[in-house]
């Protein structure tokens, strides 16, 4: 079971908070600009809010920055509500 800030147990963490890594059974809040996270950074959300992009900045926890707007015109491409990196050797895709 999982805790919540409140002390309430769980089997998961509620929307905006993350399970801590430091405390496995500890749920902590995520950045203000995150939806869902997977830590306490800016640069870990996982989902945003009101229609902003997750600018990916990790393809592993596939976790990065909200932004609002559009993608990066270059080194970027959206998929649906992402802005994904592209290819190292390629500056638009």
């Amino acid at each position: 079971e999982l805790s919540d800030p409140i002390g309430t147990c769980s089997s998961q963490c509620p929307d905006s908070h993350y399970q801590s890594t430091k405390n496995g059974k500890l749920c902590l809040p995520c950045h203000s600009t995150c939806s869902t996270c997977s830590g306490s950074e800016a640069r870990d959300c996982t989902q945003c809010p009101n229609g902003d992009l997750l600018l990916l900045v990790n393809k592993n926890t596939q976790s990065g920055s909200c932004i609002s707007g559009t993608c990066p015109s270059i080194g970027y491409y959206r998929d649906d509500t992402k802005c994904i990196p592209c290819k190292q050797e390629c500056e638009t895709c």
